[in-house]
C-alpha cells in the first residue's frame, strides 16, 4: 500500500469516527451519590491512569491493520464502526464515555506525531 493510500485510510477513519460519534446519541449516565473518603480513590481518577496516548496509537493502528488485510469493509459503515469501537475497547478507551472519547480524539487525531507513529506502524503491519 503506498502512503496516499494510507493517508486516505487515515482520512476515512476520521470520518467515520467524526459522523459515527456525533450521530450517537448521548448515553444515559447514571448517577450515585457517595463521597469519597481519603482511604478511597474516585473512579475519575482510574481513568485519568491509562495512557490514553498509546491506546489511541494502538487502536488505531489495529483497525487500519485490519482494512489493510482486509478484515474491515470500509464500505459497510456499521461493520466499520462496530470493528472501531471493539479495537478502542481493547486498548481501554472510554466508548461508554462518550465526551471523553471525544476529547481524547479531539487530542491525538490531529496530532502530527501520533499520525506519524501510527503511519509507520501500518506500514509494518501484516
Amino acid at each position: 500500500m503506498n502512503k496516499k493510500t494510507l493517508f486516505i485510510a487515515l482520512i476515512i477513519i476520521i470520518a467515520i469516527l467524526f459522523f459515527g460519534l456525533r450521530s450517537c446519541e448521548p448515553r444515559k449516565k447514571e448517577t450515585t451519590e457517595t463521597t469519597a473518603t481519603p482511604t478511597e480513590t474516585p473512579i475519575e481518577d482510574f481513568e485519568q491512569e491509562i495512557d490514553y496516548r498509546s491506546a489511541f496509537i494502538s487502536a488505531n493502528t489495529d483497525f487500519t491493520c485490519g482494512i489493510k488485510r482486509g478484515d474491515i469493509d470500509i464500505k459497510n459503515q456499521e461493520a466499520a464502526k462496530t470493528a472501531l469501537n471493539l479495537a478502542y475497547e481493547k486498548y481501554g478507551l472510554p466508548t461508554n464515555n462518550d465526551t471523553l472519547l471525544i476529547e481524547i480524539l479531539d487530542t491525538y487525531r490531529e496530532d502530527a506525531e501520533v499520525k506519524a507513529i501510527i503511519k509507520k506502524n501500518v506500514a509494518e503491519c501484516k
